[in-house]
């Protein structure tokens, strides 16, 4: 298996439900990310070019003791999606 590299930024929103939980829902379109090194800094932009989107979804559940539980998936348009849980 080969490695990918990649990188995408997702914009959207979020909002709490009654009990406090909060969803999220946001997207990322095909991208370019263009990286350029200077003596002032570091330079990034994200273009969208054609092509398919990413979509986001998640919900975090977040607790008096300050833990939290995040429970979502990444579709990568028709090429599959991930899921995933993260906690502290």
């Amino acid at each position: 298996m080969r490695e990918v590299v990649f990188a995408l930024e997702f914009r959207g929103r979020a909002g709490a439900d009654a009990d406090g939980t909060r969803r999220a829902r946001s997207a990322a379109p095909s991208q370019t990310l263009t990286t350029v090194l200077v003596a002032d800094g570091v330079h990034a932009e994200t273009k969208p070019v054609d092509g398919e989107e990413a979509v986001l979804e998640s919900v975090v559940e977040r607790f008096a003791d300050g833990s939290f539980v995040e429970d979502g998936s990444i579709t990568y348009g028709p090429a599959g999606s991930v899921t995933f849980t993260t906690c502290s």
